[in-house]
């Protein structure tokens, strides 16, 4: 149960060799610091919390979770805690934790906020009719390398086209545009525990 008085924080580098993203939310505020930068977002100014799943290179379980102000301002943050340009730690438990104590009080502070699952609408599409497009041409690749006897690059393109396929399976499914209410954030939107 999110106690609506306490302070959480949660930190983490989004990118390998920048600084660290330190987040604290209490009872009214979301402050975001990255060195001397400090940006206050009032929770009941909060216009729309957007959660999507963001596989990045060798990091298939990457989520993220943007906040957009009524003004106009805003921040986002990833379960990923970049240590060095290959080395990684994942923040599943303090970024589930954090995300669903914002979502709660940021509802609270304001009836009107959006609340959405999935990535914008372009990025969906893009990324279907790429997707999509490259498993066909694979498959016709496949095609053609068998009908001339070429048993190797045949298999090679039938093998990318089920990678893919099953890549694009997992990308749209979790990233199917949803409103969502506060009390049910998606789980395929929150990293495992």
């Amino acid at each position: 149960m999110d106690n609506s008085a306490a302070e959480i924080r949660y930190s983490h580098r989004a990118k390998p060799y920048s600084s660290h993203i330190d987040f604290t939310l209490d009872a009214k505020s979301l402050t975001a610091e990255k060195g001397r930068s400090n940006k206050t977002y009032p929770l009941d100014k909060i216009e729309r919390i957007r959660l999507s799943y963001t596989p990045k290179n060798i990091c298939r379980l990457t989520f993220l979770c943007e906040v957009i102000a009524t003004d106009g301002q805003s921040v986002r943050f990833d379960n990923l805690d970049w240590k060095s340009l290959i080395a990684v730690e994942r923040e599943n438990a303090a970024f589930r934790a954090f995300v669903t104590a914002l979502v709660t009080r940021a509802k609270a502070a304001n009836q009107q906020i959006r609340l959405e699952a999935g990535c914008n609408r372009l990025r969906y599409r893009f990324t279907q009719v790429i997707g999509f497009g490259l498993i066909g041409a694979l498959g016709l690749t496949g095609l053609y390398a068998a009908g001339q006897a070429q048993v190797v690059v045949a298999g090679g393109a039938f093998a990318l086209a089920v990678y893919l396929f099953i890549w694009l399976r997992e990308f749209l499914g979790r990233n199917r545009q949803r409103p969502f209410e506060a009390e049910a954030i998606p789980d395929n939107l929150l990293p495992p525990l």
